[in-house]
């Protein structure tokens, strides 16, 4: 069987998005030396990445579409279209055969071109697991490059999923001390998806688990007498 995708959890993984968004458009957050040209965001682990995730699904990428919205002080956006196979995490009739999100680059009319490097690209027939979650621009990948994992077929004709992340700065949060550093080098790790589907799921029913946990019992004293 071959090792997990991330060795250790992490929290706050919406708040990382926001980091990893900001950092696309060039807001800094963390004074630490950053490689060049890197992307620079948190490390998040798949368990933490599937919870706060509102859609993660699987299927392949059908259409990309550029929305130019400098015109509103913006900059340029793609909008990407998912022809979903299976939905892993979320409503699968809300999410429906088609599902779309978008993220920060593109290439406008004119020729200008946003690009943000360590941002995940999509190309239209690419097979893909997206992790989503849903923000006031819509959806958008999770905690940065981190939300999207190839799927390929290899020599044997087995489905392979592997995560790109070597264009991207990572960071590690203490979680007792809230001390910002430099994560380990990340290298590429290749699962099974069947294997990494089976992660995934477990994760989701894991943490409904959770949320349903009925409250422990609260002891009460038995009554006295009556009349006393």
């Amino acid at each position: 069987m071959l090792p997990p995708l991330a060795p250790r959890r992490l929290f706050g993984v919406r708040r990382m998005a926001a980091v990893a968004l900001a950092t696309a458009l060039g807001t800094a957050f963390v004074a630490l030396p950053q490689t060049a040209c890197a992307f620079t965001v948190l490390q998040v682990d798949l368990y933490d990445l599937v919870q706060s995730a509102d859609v993660v699904a699987y299927g392949v990428v059908e259409r990309t579409t550029v929305i130019d919205r400098r015109k509103e002080g913006r900059s340029i956006w793609t909008e990407f279209t998912l022809r979903v196979t299976e939905v892993w995490k979320g409503d699968a009739k809300k999410v429906g055969p088609r599902f779309t999100w978008r993220h920060v680059g593109g290439t406008g009319q004119d020729g200008i071109t946003v690009a943000v490097p360590g941002m995940p690209t999509f190309v239209q027939g690419e097979e893909v697991v997206v992790i989503l979650e849903k923000t006031s621009e819509g959806h958008v990948i999770s905690a940065g490059p981190q939300g999207k994992f190839f799927v390929r077929t290899d020599k044997l004709g087995r489905k392979t999923v592997t995560r790109d992340l070597l264009d991207v700065h990572l960071l590690h949060r203490d979680t007792q001390t809230g001390k910002v550093s430099e994560a380990p080098t990340t290298t590429q790790v290749t699962r099974f998806l069947k294997d990494f589907r089976a992660e995934v799921l477990g994760h989701v029913a894991a943490q409904a688990k959770v949320a349903v946990k009925p409250a422990a019992p609260v002891k009460v004293s038995p009554p006295g007498p009556i009349g006393k």
